[in-house]
């Protein structure tokens, strides 16, 4: 499992790398931008849904744990299978959401790379 890993991110450092050479920055740095855009701006509703939910659920019929948004995961077993089945996929979009944002924002800065080495 681990040369998987590995062989990804070889892979990802050489398309990185030939994605600064074959793609003109502008292109680059525009879509970046708009992923990082389009999945913060579909990602932070989401987290909020998510965090609003979950309070509300952890809150219920129990006392919410203290400092439990600051490590929310972690009370995710204190939840019935039914109220799980509510909160995980909102948790999973908004962390997919979070990944592709940070995606973009790598794409942003190959585009000043991309910039430089194309000057």
């Amino acid at each position: 499992m681990i040369e998987l890993g590995w062989t990804l991110l070889v892979v990802l450092v050489l398309g990185a790398a030939s994605a600064t050479v074959l793609v003109p920055w502008l292109a680059l740095l525009n879509a970046g931008q708009s992923l990082m855009l389009f999945s913060a701006a579909l990602g932070i509703p989401l987290e909020l849904m998510y965090y609003a939910l979950l309070g509300y659920l952890l809150g219920r019929g129990r006392t919410r744990p203290k400092g439990w948004q600051w490590r929310s995961f972690d009370h995710h077993r204190a939840l019935s299978k039914n109220e799980r089945r509510m909160v995980m996929p909102l948790f999973y979009a908004g962390a997919l959401a979070f990944i592709v944002s940070g995606i973009g924002i790598a794409m942003a800065v190959l585009a000043f790379v991309a910039a430089w080495r194309q000057r």
